[in-house]
Parts: C-alpha cells; structure tokens; sequence
C-alpha cells in the first residue's frame, strides 16, 4: 500500500470485531459499515446459521479505534 506523503494508516478494526470483510462505507457521522460474509469458505458445521450480516462500528471514545459494534441487519435472506 502506497500512500500520500504526510498521511500515516493506522488499525480501525481487527478479528474478530469484523470478520471476512466485503465492502464498507463511512458514514457523514464517521460510523464504519461493514458487509460481513462469516460463512465464506468455512467449513458447515463451523457456519453462522444466520450468515452473512451488515455491521456498524463506531469509535466512541474518538481515539482513532473502533470499541463500538452493533449488528445492522443479520437476516438469512442476505444470503441470496
């Protein structure tokens, strides 16, 4: 990863506070929205019975970390 000179990256979020990410989205309110597919390449008897989830992770306490993870949206018909 290249990035410009005078920005720095560091770690929002890790396992297994977000697991198998696909996409994500930051909201105006600088909230993290993550699409989670837990089940990809897993094996069945280890899978979610829900399955894949939306997730929203927030740094509540503004030091640059997420500490704050509310589960959207986590239906079986995400799946399809």
């Amino acid at each position: 990863m290249q990035i410009a000179n005078g920005l720095e990256i560091e770690m929002f979020a890790a396992e297994p506070m977000v697991i198998n990410p696909t996409n994500m989205s930051v909201d105006a309110r600088g909230r993290v929205w993550i699409c989670e597919a837990p089940n990809y390449d897993v094996a069945p008897d280890e899978a979610d019975s829900l399955g894949n989830r939306i997730t929203v992770l927030e740094d509540t306490d503004r030091d640059g970390k997420a500490d704050k993870r509310t589960i959207f949206y986590n239906e079986p018909d995400l799946n399809k």
